[in-house]
Order: C-alpha cells, then sequence, then structure tokens
C-alpha cells in the first residue's frame, strides 16, 4: 500500500499491510483465486485492505482498520522577559493505532529562538499513541528592540505520507526589563503613555537633563517605522507628544502592540502601547 497527503502529487513507498505471505495457484482452489479478494477503501484517516492469504491452510479473506494520523501541538502564546532565556514546549503525535515515521521543525520571525532539543528540526519514529517533546529555548533582547513580538512556527510532517503535515503558531510577547528612572529636570525620563491601551489618542511626556536633538519615533511590534512624532532639537525639561494613532500617510494604523523610542543625547529609552478599537 502507498499513500499521498497532496492529491496524488507525490507518493510515499509502499508498505505491507499484512505479514503473511502466500499465493494461491490455479490448483483445486483457482476457481477463488485470490484476486478476487483485492481491495481497499478508506474512511477519514482510517484505511480498510481487504485481502486473501493461506495462513489458516486455504483461501480465507483477511481486512484490517489501520489509523494512520498524526497531530502537533504549539506551547500557548505567552509573554516572557527581554534579556532572559525561556524554554517552551512544542510536541508531535501520533494518535492513530499504527508506528509512524514523523519529522518536526521550528522556526520564528524575529530571530528569539537559540536552540531546541533534541533539535530544530528532526525525525522520529513513533509507535501508536506515542509522542515527542520538543523543547525551545528563546531569549529576546533586555529592551526588547528591535521587536515587540515573534512568531514562531511548528511543522509536524508524517514521512510516509508525503505532502501531509499539521502547522501551529506561537506569539511571544517581549516585555521589557530596563528600568526607567523617575522623571526629573536633572535626568533623562519617558513617562508611560496614557491611556494604555488607547482608543484614540496617545500622549507621552518625557523630560531631557539638557537642550539638545532628541527623536520620538513609533514602531510596529515587527520593528517597522510607523510614525515620527519628534525630530529635532528641544529644550531641557518637560515635554509632552500626542500621537493620533495614524501612520506617515494618515493612515489608521491597526490595532495591536507599538512602541515608541525615544532618542536624545542623553540617552535611549522605550515605552510600549497597545492600541484597540
Amino acid at each position: 500500500m502507498t499513500s499521498s497527503g497532496d492529491g496524488g502529487v507525490t507518493w510515499g513507498a509502499n508498505r505491507p499491510v499484512s505479514d503473511a505471505q502466500s499465493f494461491w495457484s490455479a490448483n483445486a482452489c483457482g476457481s477463488a483465486n485470490q484476486g478476487d479478494y483485492q481491495g481497499i477503501t478508506s474512511q477519514g484517516t482510517t484505511v480498510h485492505p481487504c485481502w486473501s492469504d493461506a495462513r489458516l491452510g486455504d483461501p480465507d479473506v483477511f481486512v484490517d482498520g489501520p489509523d494512520f494520523r498524526i497531530s502537533g501541538t504549539c506551547a500557548p502564546s505567552a509573554g516572557i522577559s527581554g534579556g532572559s532565556d525561556v524554554v517552551l514546549d512544542f510536541q508531535v503525535d501520533n494518535p492513530g493505532n499504527v508506528e509512524g515515521s514523523y519529522a518536526w521543525e521550528i522556526s520564528d520571525q524575529t530571530g528569539w529562538l537559540t536552540g531546541a532539543a533534541p533539535a530544530i528540526s528532526g525525525g522520529v519514529i513513533l509507535a501508536a499513541g506515542g509522542s515527542q517533546v520538543v523543547q525551545a529555548t528563546f531569549e529576546p533582547s533586555g529592551d526588547c528592540f528591535p521587536a515587540l513580538t515573534d512568531t514562531v512556527r511548528f511543522v509536524a510532517r508524517d514521512l510516509l505520507i508525503p505532502g501531509r503535515e499539521v502547522v501551529c503558531t506561537t506569539v511571544l510577547t517581549c516585555v521589557a526589563t530596563t528600568a526607567v528612572p523617575r522623571a526629573s529636570a536633572a535626568v533623562l525620563a519617558f513617562a508611560p503613555p496614557r491611556p494604555n491601551p488607547a482608543t484614540g489618542d496617545v500622549r507621552f511626556g518625557f523630560s531631557l537633563p539638557r537642550a539638545g536633538r532628541a527623536g520620538l519615533v513609533i514602531y510596529g511590534a515587527g520593528g517597522a517605522r510607523v510614525r515620527t512624532l519628534v525630530d529635532g532639537a528641544l529644550a531641557a525639561g518637560a515635554h509632552e507628544v500626542v500621537w493620533d494613532g495614524r501612520d506617515e500617510r494618515g493612515r489608521r494604523v491597526a490595532p495591536g502592540v507599538y512602541f515608541a523610542g525615544l532618542r536624545t543625547e542623553a540617552g535611549e529609552m522605550r515605552r510600549t502601547v497597545t492600541l484597540v478599537r
């Protein structure tokens, strides 16, 4: 028996459906030729082959019901602390009733993935009901720059049924651990955005210890520049800037997590803000 998971474009290797080897030639049993009793059908993931063999001394008909299944499970989406390692479990399962050969692969968009045990990609033979846990390690930067989120993709494949795979994703959100000093005329300070979450305008307050050039830029969760709010010379002291939730072209941005990057001659600081509609 051979199988395909992509509509017949590719096919797996032949597999026996019985361990009995026999052949009834044209003799006294020729009228009941075994070829008359060869058949196969399926229902969902269960295959029902039908055949005859001589295991009992005469040509009898046998059937079976192997269930070829695969399942992949991702770790729940979560927030993780910047600058520290976190280990998350992903899993490939064989919920069927026969042994199977499987492969897995983990990838991410932002580059927080630093390794996995037993491997980022690999293969395994699983007995019926068996599973393989893959522990992946992630490490975002301490200040969550240049991105606040990372989308992790886990793929589990059935090696005996080419084209058959299951995919799941996990979204990780970085929680910055960089300390922020209290507002003061003598130090650089960046107050939390107000309100947060926001449905409309967002106010950003900051204080400069001395006059100089400053920049305040809104970035998307993936690190792309969305809007420049400040770019020029400012006096020392407190300042407040309002973001109307629009990009450089005046279009309303999609709901989600954004971060504001304040860059000055005295240093850099960042704050996160969530927009909801």
